[in-house]
């Protein structure tokens, strides 16, 4: 919970950068993309003999976002719901610039590892 607490707070540095006016929605929102990422690889690897029926499904925009906003739902309560975002914040500003810079850098890994699986899944699902 702590590794996802973190990816929150680098989402909402970043955010906060560019948006000024609600980052942490913003942030939220990053970190839903990068679960439903992390869950569909992991969905994919443990039952790989459903990779490919998964991929096949045409899935339109309506049950898109029906998806997507299951997956915000525990976001939203977790950070934004009675501003638990400021929490975390004050949870994780005190930290040193060392800190700051390994935990960036491991979450851009993770972050672009999450990526990088999601679409070597969908590689092979959609050419085997």
């Amino acid at each position: 919970m702590r590794l996802h607490k973190y990816l929150f707070y680098r989402f909402y540095v970043i955010t906060s950068k560019f948006e000024n006016d609600i980052p942490h929605w913003g942030a939220a929102t990053e970190l839903t993309i990068v679960d439903f990422l992390a869950t569909m690889s992991l969905f994919c690897i443990i039952a790989p003999h459903w990779t490919k029926s998964l991929y096949s499904v045409k899935a339109n925009w309506s049950q898109g976002f029906c998806i997507m906003l299951l997956f915000f739902l525990p976001n939203y309560f977790l950070y934004i719901r009675r501003d638990r975002y400021k929490k975390i914040i004050k949870q994780f500003e005190g930290e040193s610039r060392k800190t700051r810079i390994i935990g960036s850098i491991l979450a851009v890994i993770l972050v672009i590892t999450i990526i990088w699986v999601t679409v070597e899944i969908q590689f092979w699902a959609t050419h085997l």
